[in-house]
């Protein structure tokens, strides 16, 4: 789910007044199940799709790395913009990588490990 979806459900209490999101430190847990938070998720709106509910265990991510000598596709750079920044803690790290995933589930006979919560249009 999106972070405005989580605040949303964070403020929300069940009929015996106990809320509906747990908290264990920085994690949120809903029915004790952990939640993720992705900013591509859709907020809470009429015919939206807000929480996609599954088993991570079929789910596979992986991190490209550029091994072909290029730079430019995987790197931390280090910003300095003038001489004595470093020292006052005036420096910036630029970081880019790239990371992709796959569903590894093909079975059409069985219930699909991960579904989607749809809003009421």
């Amino acid at each position: 789910m999106s972070d405005d979806t989580l605040v949303y459900l964070a403020q929300l209490v069940n009929k015996m007044g106990a809320p509906i999101v747990k908290w264990q430190g920085p994690e949120a847990f809903i029915f004790g199940k952990p939640v993720r938070i992705s900013p591509s998720m859709d907020s809470i709106g009429a015919g939206n799709y807000p929480v996609l509910f599954g088993d991570g265990a079929y789910w596979l991510s992986r991190n490209v790395v550029d091994n072909s000598g290029d730079d430019s596709l995987t790197y931390i750079q280090l910003v300095r913009e003038a001489p004595g920044l470093a020292e006052k803690g005036l420096v910036a790290l630029r970081m880019f990588c790239r990371w992709g995933g796959s569903l590894l589930w093909n079975d059409l006979g069985s219930p699909a490990p991960f579904g989607l919560l749809q809003n009421h249009t």
